[in-house]
């Protein structure tokens, strides 16, 4: 994977982006690699947010920058992100999200009002960043890039051509911060001009998607297929009529119109809760629900886990999100055995408050820290609570013993489970 992420930011590199932040911790090796080219600033930061957060102030100032991340840690950048699209940027923001799960991102689309484009190509990943930024720079506002890696064979190179040219130093262009109230501080009269102009910005980005190349229509029958993950084209073959988008927000109304007028029936080849059934809701009467569909929803939540007499709850609403989830199942069912598993680093980055919730509620869910390096720094948080019912185990079954134990109990444990 990190040969993945080389070659992605190669690519930012070769078109001329300037700053990069993330917080995928793997990546500081290329942090190192790159600290070489004074065009360049990569840094790994200690979350998403702060990520987020600095590159978002790169681009006010009028220079480039990119936010790389996973599509499943780019939810923990939600705050900025969200007051980013509205405040817009100056030098042109890419968000790179590269896909590695199956969590989907689309609905992000029109929750935030963020244009997205989804490649899974990657033959196409130049084009998608090199569109993508086009579009942030012309129309000041961050921009969405998906590049799906699922099917790709992972540590090797996969022939991105890109080509990286090392400044000599002193060549990078000064920022300007152009002072501006009504945008860097806006109050709420002047957030709903923003609000306005916003929704002028994605009409406009709207009628350049019509036109983006790797959205592709093959018309082979009056039956239809549409869809924007480039393994479904595999399944259809030349079966059946296809539109492949590849800018999934704001939607291509249009393109998508006149391939559908074309056809008796439609079907979407999506993910669970996708973004393209919401924005066609003009087209129900030819719009069916594909099986495809049906099976990832009903695939979309997986039995409950059990362990050495607990039922887990993990982190998949964000970085210690199982603490409050186990909090109130705690309250609805108290009979139940709750053990919550999250990261040393989780715990830090959002499991705090929730601790210190769970302690002042009188909660009795059991607590999993998996950890690295940070033990001491648990317990020292730990016993200036005043709290001191943890213990450190080697294997996982121990836990058993504390199954029928009423209190709030936590778990250390190096490794994973």
């Amino acid at each position: 994977m990190l040969s993945m992420y080389d070659e992605v930011v190669g690519l930012l590199v070769s078109e001329g982006i300037e700053f990069i932040y993330t917080a995928e911790k793997f990546l500081i090796e290329l942090e190192r690699k790159y600290t070489k080219f004074s065009s360049l600033h990569f840094e790994v930061t200690t979350n998403e947010k702060i990520a987020y957060e600095m590159a978002f102030a790169t681009s006010i100032v009028k220079k480039s920058a990119a936010f790389v991340t996973t599509n499943r840690s780019v939810f923990e950048s939600l705050d900025p992100m969200m007051s980013s699209v509205y405040m817009g940027v100056l030098g042109g923001m890419l968000i790179i999200s590269v896909r590695d799960t199956e969590h989907d991102l689309s609905f992000l689309g029109p929750f935030a009002k963020i244009p997205i484009i989804v490649e899974g190509n990657v033959k196409n990943y130049r084009d998608a960043i090199s569109f993508g930024m086009s579009i942030s720079k012309k129309y000041e506002i961050p921009v969405l890039v998906e590049l799906d890696v699922t099917s790709l064979p992972q540590n090797i190179n996969h022939g991105i051509q890109c080509e990286i040219k090392q400044d000599e130093k002193g060549t990078r262009a000064c920022a300007e911060f152009v002072k501006d109230t009504t945008r860097w501080a806006a109050t709420p009269n002047f957030r709903y001009t923003l609000h306005v102009l916003l929704n002028e910005k994605i009409e406009k980005i709207r009628e350049e998607f019509e036109t983006y190349p790797r959205n592709i229509t093959r018309i082979n029958g009056n039956t239809g297929f549409i869809t924007y993950r480039e393994a479904a084209l595999d399944l259809l073959k030349d079966d059946f009529s296809t539109l492949f988008l590849s800018t999934v927000y704001p939607l291509p109304k249009k393109l998508v119109s006149e391939f559908i007028k074309e056809m008796e029936e439609v079907f979407i080849l999506s993910d669970p809760h996708s973004v393209l059934r919401f924005q066609l809701q003009n087209s129900r009467e030819k719009i069916k629900s594909s099986l495809a569909e049906k099976s990832s929803f009903n695939g979309a939540f997986k039995k409950e886990e059990r362990i050495h007499g607990y039922e887990l709850v993990r982190d998949i609403l964000g970085p210690a999100s199982s603490m409050n989830m186990a909090h109130g199942i705690k309250k609805l069912s108290p009979e139940k055995n709750i053990l919550a598993v999250t990261y040393e680093d989780h715990f830090f980055h959002s499991g705090i408050p929730a601790f210190i919730n769970a302690l002042y509620n009188g909660s009795d869910y059991h607590l999993l820290i998996l950890c690295s390096k940070r033990e001491s720094e648990l317990v020292h948080f730990m016993e200036n609570l005043d709290f001191h019912n943890y213990y450190f185990i080697n294997e996982l079954s121990e836990i058993e013993r504390y199954s029928d134990n009423k209190r709030l109990t936590v778990f250390l444990k190096k490794g994973g489970i």
